[in-house]
């Protein structure tokens, strides 16, 4: 059964004890971390050193080639500069 994102919201603006409020919030960072774990290992399968990819960041995005990927984050040259990435912010592009 998935419960909709709507319905978990509502029930949370219900909450009127900081205890509840606590075991969500250490509930939610858990599921977190397994969400970054898991998206983190799916990029770190697709990469190899050499591929073109795209770095998304808050405040733009940058084209760049990889020439390293270590547990978390990979190396990725961006304009002659060298950046650890962290995983999740690379996507890799295919027609570059």
């Amino acid at each position: 059964m998935r419960i909709d994102a709507l319905d978990i919201c509502k029930a949370i603006r219900e909450i009127d004890n900081m205890a509840d409020i606590n075991a969500i919030i250490s509930t939610v960072n858990l599921q977190l971390k397994v969400v970054k774990a898991k998206t983190s290992k799916d990029v770190k399968a697709s990469l190899s050193v050499g591929d073109t990819v795209k770095v998304s960041s808050k405040k733009d995005t940058l084209i760049g080639r990889i020439t390293e990927i270590k547990r978390t984050k990979a190396v990725v040259r961006i304009n002659d500069s060298l950046w650890n990435v962290p995983l999740t912010m690379i996507e890799k592009l295919i027609n570059v």
